[in-house]
């Protein structure tokens, strides 16, 4: 079948060449192939960096050391950014926010409504565990080889390290302004190591209540095999599968060791921009690790269940009360766009440049229609018939997506929610945008309030949840009518129980809509999903997660398949 399908795509890329905007497009791809950025320089770490005999006295480093160690960690820092947004040698593969697409179009929620190019043809048909592995696995296996070697050169450096294992706020004041930058660049390793491990317990694990309830396998915390997890301490060595808590473990204290680090220097480093963790990211980043690690299934009073959440909420709670971000607000909804990283509601995202911009091969390009690329010219992406009908009258949020209008070939596609900086509204060949700078968001404070909302509604604290729900969907209400108003508040005043859940979750597929949760949302919350009848390929199916409950859980279409060539390779596995 797999076979026939690549058939049939050649056919209607051949039929549609003639088409003068995919005909456009096609040499457009060709001309500009060879202008992607490639890569930022990525200074290769080693004990070097560091001289072991200056750093305890800040006065024996001469100016023209640090400024050597300084530029050499920054370079190899940036590099480390750089793979969230490194065009991996095909349009579908530009870091993360391609990662977001195969896993929020094969959950379902965004469907490819037209297919001429052939673009995300394998997440639309399903085939993303198999398809998207070794991209994937490549990726933050670099990333984590990258921070790893960061994170050993810093280490080396014994005196520092042993000041800073007893280090308090008081003490830390003490430091020079050279160790002060060192440390800083350490507490973003260990986020970025955290950040890589936790983005492959979500691609190659299955959810932690499907592992510890699996009908057939007796997984247990300590038994069920992960992946390979490289450490500064093994980071040039063939390592074997560690437990499931063991991944946690190192998410877990990665993220705790940059916090506290964070911490112990606030204010002492400006952060240059969105594009670097902070002090919020970490707790974020922590707060989602906890919301995924709690087994669901478990009894409400036992530490599986309780002591994840608990924490998840803790951490969400940090970054709520910090007041460092802003939920968008309800004026903004339909005139934001999502593409400016000077958004208030935006915590960690990139800006992009003519020097970073990978042109076509951009979320942008692949999702926006007022953006000259794949969207624009054939291959739509648009919210799931389904799931646009189950957003409420009220909810303006509804106008994100152009109207469901027959014969329209950009139906249910986000042009009110994603939309270029250069061109907002129209989609004529003269007026898209081809330029390719609408920035990207990686994290939003709304994400936390759900984050929030979801643990406290777990922990069956219905009116917290509440009100970190509704923080959000007060300021969705469509202010057009007083029908609206009446009818939000009715759906306000039934948010108890089972129906709170719902909201919640539906809540992460709409606001969220294209920015990356809809994946582990539908492993974490629900068992099955019917496609709408919107989809290229296998439109109203329902896809069922348990239905092959006697298989090996890695059989399924929602965990990655480790690849071939790393079984094969590493004699450990």
């Amino acid at each position: 079948m797999r076979g026939k399908m690549f058939t049939q795509r050649n056919k209607i890329l051949i039929i549609n060449k003639n088409d003068t905007a995919m005909k456009s497009l096609l040499q457009n791809i060709k001309r500009t192939s060879s202008l992607f950025l490639v890569t930022l320089l990525i200074i290769s770490c080693s004990e070097s960096y560091l001289d072991r005999e200056t750093y305890g006295d800040k006065d024996a480093i001469r100016q023209d050391q640090f400024d050597n160690l300084d530029n050499r960690l920054d370079g190899t820092m940036r590099g480390i950014y750089a793979k969230m947004y490194e065009y991996g040698g095909s349009h579908e593969t530009f870091g993360k926010r391609s990662i977001d697409m195969y896993g929020d179009i094969c959950a379902g929620d965004m469907a490819l409504t037209a297919y001429n190019f052939g673009q995300f043809y394998s997440d639309e048909s399903l085939q993303t565990n198999t398809d998207r592995a070794g991209y994937i696995w490549n990726l933050m296996y670099s990333m984590l080889h990258n921070t790893n070697d960061l994170i050993r050169s810093i280490r080396s450096n014994t005196v520092l390290m042993n000041r800073l294992a007893v280090a308090t706020i008081d003490s830390v004041d003490t430091y020079s302004s050279e160790d002060i930058k060192v440390i800083h660049y350490l507490a973003q390793a260990y986020a970025m190591r955290a950040y890589a491990h936790q983005t492959l317990l979500t691609w190659f694990c299955p959810p932690t209540q499907d592992i510890l309830h699996h009908p057939v396998y007796n997984y247990t915390w300590d038994n069920y095999p992960t992946f390979p997890i490289h450490t500064e301490e093994n980071i040039d060595e063939s390592v074997g599968y560690v437990s499931l808590r063991a991944a946690y473990n190192i998410i877990e204290s990665d993220l705790k060791n940059s916090i506290r680090i964070f911490t112990l220097i606030d204010g002492k480093v400006a952060r240059s921009s969105k594009i670097t963790v902070d002090i919020n990211v970490c707790r974020a980043l922590l707060a989602w690790s906890y919301l995924n690690k709690a087994d669901s299934k478990a009894d409400p009073s036992s530490a599986d269940y309780k002591d994840s959440y608990t924490e998840a909420l803790k951490y969400a709670e940090q970054v709520i009360n910090s007041g460092a971000y802003s939920i968008i607000p309800q004026n903004r909804v339909l005139h934001n766009g999502f593409n400016d990283i000077n958004n208030d509601s935006w915590m960690w995202g990139q800006d992009v440049t003519s020097e970073s911009t990978t042109n076509l091969a951009t979320f942008f390009g692949q999702v926006d229609i007022h953006t000259y690329s794949y969207a624009w010219a054939g291959d739509t992406k648009a919210i799931d018939r389904q799931l646009y009908s189950e957003i409420p009258s009220w909810d303006i949020r509804r106008l994100w997506f152009r109207a469901d209008t027959p014969d329209d070939v950009f139906a249910l596609c986000p042009d009110g929610k994603y939309f270029s900086q250069k061109n907002e509204y129209s989609t004529k060949s003269e007026d898209v945008d081809r330029e390719w700078l609408s920035d990207n968001v990686w994290l939003r404070i709304e994400a936390v309030y759900l984050m929030a909302a979801e643990a406290a509604c777990r922990l069956g604290n219905n009116a917290l949840a509440v009100q970190y729900l509704t923080a959000i969907t007060d300021l969705r209400v469509n202010s057009s009518g007083l029908a609206a108003a009446a009818d939000y508040a009715t759906w306000k005043s039934a948010l108890s129980a089972d129906a709170l859940l719902d909201a919640i979750k539906l809540n992460w597929r709409v606001e969220l809509w294209g920015e990356g949760y809809a994946w582990q949302t539908f492993r974490r919350l629900s068992t099955f999903v019917v496609r709408g009848s919107n989809h290229a390929f296998r439109p109203g199916e329902t896809i069922d997660k348990s239905s092959n409950p006697g298989s090996a859980i890695a059989d399924d279409y929602f965990c990655l398949v480790i690849p071939p060539d790393e079984i094969q390779y590493n004699p450990n596995l």
